[in-house]
């Protein structure tokens, strides 16, 4: 009865250890991220966008560094912001905020028709009509008719 105890006891122990050490890197993320959201609010954004490149590589499940090194890098370089808006929105696609700042990048590179798919996903989301709106405007200025009439169709369906 002896033997069969300490395999079961060194079981949970290692168990224990497993759980202890991913509770260390969630610490290390959260302080991670609490320094370079601190270097931003003291205004070193270059250093600010090191550390959360940093955190990206070091914490690639995590969509919050991934959105702050978009925004950090959306004014001066919305191409190179771009992945990391992409990134963070895969991550969580819940998220609204995620995918209004990639709709906005989206925009100052020209994007027109991925903006309209986003738009319309956030409607599917929230309901929020005024992002329909928009993406039927701007499928009727791309000429787009396929897209434009299936979402007219989708919108007749859903007040029947």
């Amino acid at each position: 009865m002896k033997a069969n105890f300490y395999p079961l006891l060194f079981f949970c122990f290692f168990g224990l250890s497993l759980q202890a050490q991913e509770t260390e890197a969630q610490v290390a993320y959260k302080q991670a991220f609490y320094n370079a959201t601190t270097q931003k609010i003291l205004q070193n954004d270059r250093q600010a966008l090191d550390m959360y490149l940093e955190i990206c590589t070091k914490f690639p499940e995590e969509a919050a560094p991934a959105y702050e090194a978009a925004l950090l890098l959306k004014e001066e370089s919305p191409d190179l912001a771009l992945p990391f808006a992409r990134k963070a929105q895969k991550l969580q696609p819940k998220e609204p905020w995620f995918m209004l700042n990639l709709i906005d990048l989206l925009e100052i590179l020209g994007m027109y028709e991925e903006v309209a798919d986003l738009k319309m996903e956030l409607f599917a989301q929230n309901q929020d009509f005024e992002e329909a709106m928009d993406a039927a405007e701007i499928w009727n200025d791309l000429n787009n008719t396929k897209k434009l009439n299936k979402w007219l169709a989708e919108l007749y369906r859903d007040w029947e």
